[in-house]
């Protein structure tokens, strides 16, 4: 400072040894210039007292620089003057240069000044950024691997291991082998949700496995009680009549045939028809309370039962289930019983004599006639209570006539609507074609029965029985409506009447031809204009042999001999109308009588026959 405001000797000694000096310290602080200036604020210009630079760059003492505005970047400043600056000369370039005032007055200001190449400050700030950025990606790159490997060893490995897991066992599922476990062991210990996921894959797989182990026991023990039902079905339906007609030498006689379709494999329902001797034959129907095994098992000691006490007590159905009853209750642990509709056919007659222990009501039609429900007796069901009782009741049989009996599977069957089928709907399809034969018949009604219900899941067991008597070998008569519809019906009981008889061709013809004649007479005429009933007897006589048949009823008396014969010499035009019939009855048999007895119409017609 003394020597900045001295007179400002040039280069002596002193100023050289503070050049020195501040040469000294701009190597030690890196720092391009130092030195001291005068600046004149009002002449904008410093004067270059002494500078640190020794080379011919380095500024004289009195050497000045003026410094216009445009040439100053301020970085920071005080009031009167930039700290901080950036000069831009054509000499040094951009530097950055700094102050320190040692003394102001209002004129000047005595300060210390340093610079620096603001190209070696560049150079610096480049050389960090490099290495900076260098530092930088190594950081990252050394962070990105320990953050891979930690990944891998955290997520990445584990997944793996549980990914080959799973496929193992998929592989093991399709080969149908889940005996050994994938998901155990794997050493998944991340103490996150994998390690929760590999626990929970585990306990999966060992649930799996057991219920897998479990559902192979159950299918082997279905597959076994399977293999039990369908030897029971066998076994229930092995002691079921299946073959039809089941008595060849009674086909002349009865046509009878029955069907099952149970609700399960085996079912609680049973049909069964036997002889008790030659001339009685046994028809029952059955509905146990039970369905499945227990309900099989039931059935079969039921009907066995019915078998042999009917073969022991014979033609009386109601001692018949009153023993079967009594045998039950003495041993009904199980508490199950079975309604049973029994009768029994005298083949010979006609006569039925039936029971009913709680069963469905029967239906009965007349030859040539309609079906119709008859409302029974009905007694308590078996196996309900002890010393129960039970009444017979009689049906008479005439050739053509039908019996139908059922279970309540039939009648209570429901379609998806909730609807059952009811007793109506089963008249309306009995009385479609009341001339089917019976296996025509019950399958019509079963096909109806399964067309109302349609999906809808079959609750319980559909079981029938349908006879139809044509006539016993001693039977010689029927009677039926008088109808014309019912002419084939009456050709057909003449005819098995005369079957053991060997008649020609011809002889049949004519007989047939009588019948037709006479029977639609009554048809039209007897009961005009109601409708009655008309009996038809067949005797054959042995001397002299000959067929005779003859026509009663209960109509108008009416002689159709009483009229003569047609003039046949005549056209039809000129002939009067009526008697040909009876004429032509006349030219075919050997006789023909009427009289009118009891209020009754009887006509005879006789064809004798040769020896």
């Amino acid at each position: 400072m003394q020597y900045i405001s001295s007179t400002c000797k040039l280069r002596d000694d002193e100023y050289f040894a503070m050049q020195d000096e501040l040469d000294r310290f701009c190597s030690h602080s890196e720092l391009n210039s130092v030195y001291l200036a005068i600046y004149d604020k009002d002449a904008n210009h410093i004067v270059y007292v002494l500078d640190s630079d020794k080379s011919d760059t380095g500024m004289m003492p009195g050497a000045y620089a003026i410094f216009q505005n445009e040439d100053i970047d301020i970085f920071a400043a005080t009031d009167d003057m930039p700290e901080y600056m950036l000069l831009r000369s054509d000499m040094f370039g951009l530097v950055c240069a700094s102050r320190y005032v040692l003394r102001s007055t209002d004129n000047y200001e005595y300060a210390v000044f340093s610079d620096v190449d603001m190209r070696r400050i560049m150079t610096i700030s480049a050389q960090f950024l490099v290495a900076f950025v260098l530092i930088l990606m190594t950081v990252s790159f050394v962070m990105t691997l320990a953050f891979v490997l930690y990944i891998n060893r955290k997520v990445t490995n584990p997944i793996n291991r549980l990914a080959q897991a799973a496929s193992g066992y998929s592989h093991d599922k399709e080969s149908g082998s889940l005996d050994s476990r994938h998901f155990r062991n794997l050493g998944i210990h991340t103490m996150d949700e994998i390690e929760n996921l590999s626990n929970v894959l585990e306990e999966m797989e060992t649930d799996i496995a057991e219920y897998y182990e479990n559902m192979l026991k159950v299918t082997l023990e279905k597959e076994h009680l399977n293999s039990e039902m369908e030897i029971a079905e066998r076994i229930q339906k092995g002691t079921l009549p299946s073959d039809f007609p089941p008595f060849p030498d009674l086909t002349d006689v009865i046509d009878i045939y029955a069907l099952m379709d149970p609700a399960k494999e085996v079912g609680g329902d049973f049909y069964d028809f036997f002889k008790i001797d030659e001339d009685h034959l046994a028809v029952l129907i059955a509905d146990v309370s039970g369905k499945g095994i227990p309900g099989a098992l039931f059935m079969m000691v039921s009907k066995m039962m019915i078998f042999n006490n009917a073969k022991m007590i014979g033609n009386d159905p109601a001692a018949i289930l009153k023993a079967v009853n009594d045998s039950i209750m003495e041993n009904n642990k199980a508490e199950m019983f079975v309604t049973v509709w029994l009768g029994i056919l005298e083949l010979s007659t006609g006569h039925m004599v039936c029971a009913n222990a709680g069963h469905e009501y029967p239906y009965i039609q007349r030859a040539g006639g309609q079906f119709e429900l008859v409302k029974d007796k009905h007694g308590f069901v078996i196996g309900g209570m002890n010393n129960i009782k039970y009444k017979n009741y009689d049906i008479d049989l005439n050739a053509g006539d039908c019996v139908y009996v059922y279970t309540d599977g039939a009648p209570e069957a429901n379609n998806p609507e909730g609807e059952m089928f009811g007793t109506d709907r089963m008249t309306d399809v009995l009385n479609k074609d009341p001339e089917r034969s019976m296996y025509d018949l019950l399958n019509d009604m079963k096909d109806s029965i399964f067309e109302f219900t349609r999906d809808a899941v079959q609750f319980d067991d559909i079981t029938m029985v349908g006879l139809r008597y044509f006539g016993g070998s001693n039977m010689k008569e029927m009677t039926i409506t008088a109808t014309l519809d019912n002419i084939p019906a009456v050709t057909e009981f003449v005819d098995r009447k005369l079957e053991k008889i060997i008649l020609p061709d011809k002889v049949i013809k004519q007989i047939n031809i009588a019948i037709d004649e006479l029977f639609s007479n009554i048809a039209r005429y007897a009961y005009k204009p109601d409708v009655g009933p008309a009996t038809v007897q067949v005797e054959v006589e042995e001397d002299p042999p000959a067929v005779v048949i003859t026509f009663i009823d209960n109509g108008h008396p009416y002689d159709p001999l009483s009229f003569e014969d047609p003039d046949v010499s005549l056209s039809a035009e000129e002939r009067k109308i009526g008697g040909l019939g009876i004429f032509m009855v006349r030219k075919l048999m050997d006789d023909v009588s009427y009289e009118y007895k009891d209020g009754k119409n009887v006509l005879r017609i006789k064809h004798l026959l040769k020896r």
